[in-house]
């Protein structure tokens, strides 16, 4: 049995993946495509929209799921109805969670724009996963990195843990290493400038990395496949025909990995009439929201065949919930190098890092 909504949700990471060189030069496909769209009021309101997105010295960009813990609550009841009870209690904790986390990365170009900045050694960075109003924290300032989870609040708003469990768990691994208390209580760490300096470079070579194709090749097949309609001063609707979108993707570089035969198969899973719905905010001339709709990608891609193993994905399919992914920017952004820290020394960071899958 193909569990509801695998197909589509595979098609949608795919169709993030090719287009992720057009992420990387905007900050947004859906709102860089408008910027080719034929008609001719929204096309120069969007187009310098978004390029002011890079044209700033400085940005933040927030991700977030726009739903609540019942509309995730619902979509898990229409897939597993016979969940046994210790499954629905853990996936209930999650569904309260979710709702709650974003994660926001801001960024500085030493100087110029953020355009100019081609590197991470030209810019300060932090980037913050927060769970309400609690953060875990990752800063780069010149060539100083710093690190800060509030350990006790991310308990405390998710209901999962408490500072005093972690502290417990953490005593065999403190031994010898005062640092790693501090963590816990939530002060501020900071890496040794060598260390953070060999991250940057690395991460910087990794961005680096030749692209298989031209960036503006995928721009090409998403304004191809994408219309726009201005729906009053700040708002704009995009859609985007998913099954011309994955053709034209695969077509790109016909050297890749995602083949014309594999865009065939995806597509013919795919019911007639798939689109991507993207809302789009224009606040003063610049890119402020973007918001994609997932909860019609579920109900409205995948086919529903003859067969028992499809009743999941029509009760899916009829459920009511709502679930978007939400992108919002902002010019205004928070980049200051704490007061104190405590030092992670060289060694401990080095022996973490190797430690984990891939770094072996």
């Amino acid at each position: 049995m193909t569990s509801p909504g695998v197909i589509s949700w595979k098609v949608f990471i795919i169709l993030m993946r090719r287009i992720t060189p057009v992420l990387a030069a905007s900050g947004l496909t859906a709102a860089i495509a408008l910027a080719g769209c034929s008609a001719p009021d929204p096309k120069p309101t969007v187009d310098q929209a978004v390029k002011a997105l890079t044209a700033r010295q400085a940005a933040t960009t927030t991700l977030r799921l726009d739903t609540t813990a019942e509309d995730l609550s619902t979509i898990s009841k229409a897939v597993e109805q016979d969940a046994d009870p210790s499954r629905l209690a853990q996936l209930n904790a999650a569904f309260k969670v979710i709702p709650m986390v974003s994660i926001s990365t801001a960024t500085r170009a030493h100087e110029g724009t953020l355009q100019q900045a081609t590197s991470l050694d030209k810019v300060d960075f932090a980037t913050r996963v927060m769970v309400g109003d609690k953060p875990l924290e990752i800063m780069k300032v010149n060539d100083k990195g710093f690190l800060r989870v509030d350990v006790d609040g991310i308990g405390q708003q998710t209901g999962l843990f408490t500072g005093s469990q972690v502290r417990m768990m953490a005593a065999s691994l403190a031994n010898g290493k005062p640092w790693v208390n501090d963590l816990i209580d939530g002060k501020w760490m900071q890496v040794d400038g060598a260390t953070m300096n060999e991250l940057a470079a690395k991460a910087t070579q990794q961005s680096a990395a030749p692209q298989v194709a031209d960036p503006a090749k995928y721009l090409d097949v998403v304004t191809a496949n994408s219309t726009v309609t201005k729906v009053n001063d700040t708002t704009y609707t995009v859609v985007t025909d998913a099954k011309g979108l994955i053709k034209g993707l695969a077509d790109v570089d016909p050297n890749d990995d995602f083949s014309t035969e594999d865009a065939d198969k995806a597509i013919a899973d795919l019911q007639d009439g798939a689109n991507l719905d993207t809302t789009l905010t224009i606040e003063g001339g610049v890119l402020t929201k973007a918001s994609i709709d997932l909860a019609d990608i579920i109900k409205t891609w995948p086919k529903v065949k003859d067969g028992a193993d499809d009743e999941a994905l029509r009760r899916l399919q009829a459920a009511q919930f709502k679930l978007n992914a939400v992108a919002e920017f902002s010019d205004k952004v928070d980049i200051t190098e704490p007061t104190s820290a405590t030092t992670i020394p060289d060694a401990d960071v080095k022996a973490l890092l190797n430690s984990l899958p891939g770094n072996r």
